[in-house]
C-alpha cells in the first residue's frame, strides 16, 4: 500500500497524517502531526545546538593559532636566539605551520560560520520537548517554499506554525 506525499524535499516529505524525516531518500523517522507542538520557517542558524558548535570552532580555531604559533619558529628564535638555522627544521616547521594549522583553522571556520550564519530554516518543536531543524535554501532555489507555506496553513492550526512575513 503506497501512500500519497503532499509535499516532498530531499530532506522531509508530508504524506496524510504524519511528517516523514528522510535521509538519502528513506524515512528514518516519522513524526505524526499531533506529536508536532510548533513547526517556524524562519531565519536561523542551521545547527540543533549552536553555542556547542560555536565552542567546538572557537576551539579549533585557537587551538590552530596554537599550532602555528608553535611550530613556526618565532618562539624559539626569539628565546634562543639561534642565527644559524637548521633547514630540515625550518622545512618540518613550514610544513606543520601550513597543514596542522591551516586544517584546524579552515575547520574552526566552518564550525563557526556554521553556528553564526543564519539561513532559512525550518525549526520543529515537538511534544517531548525535542527539536528538528532543517534548512530551506533548496526550497528557496526552486521558489518551492511558497508551497510549503500554503501547505502548512492549510494542514495546521494557526497556533502551531509561524511563518516569516518575508516567505508571504
Amino acid at each position: 500500500m503506497t501512500k500519497k506525499h503532499q509535499f516532498e524535499t530531499e530532506h522531509f516529505r508530508f504524506s496524510d497524517e504524519e511528517l516523514q524525516l528522510l535521509r538519502s531518500r528513506f524515512p528514518y523517522r516519522t513524526i505524526a502531526f499531533e506529536e508536532i507542538n510548533r513547526i517556524s520557517l524562519t531565519k536561523g542558524v542551521r545547527v540543533k545546538r549552536p553555542i556547542l558548535v560555536l565552542a567546538f570552532g572557537l576551539t579549533l580555531t585557537i587551538s590552530s593559532l596554537y599550532v602555528m604559533l608553535f611550530t613556526s619558529g618565532f618562539l624559539d628564535a626569539l628565546l634562543n636566539d639561534n642565527s644559524q638555522g637548521d633547514s630540515f627544521q625550518a622545512y618540518k616547521a613550514f610544513g606543520q605551520f601550513f597543514i596542522m594549522g591551516g586544517f584546524l583553522l579552515a575547520m574552526g571556520g566552518v564550525a563557526i560560520y556554521q553556528a553564526l550564519a543564519p539561513t532559512w530554516v525550518m525549526r520543529l518543536e515537538l511534544t517531548d520537548g525535542s527539536t528538528d531543524v532543517m534548512s530551506l535554501t533548496k526550497l528557496f532555489e526552486t521558489n518551492e517554499v511558497f508551497k510549503l507555506a500554503r501547505f502548512l496553513r492549510t494542514n495546521f492550526s494557526t497556533d502551531k506554525i509561524l511563518i516569516d512575513n518575508r516567505i508571504g
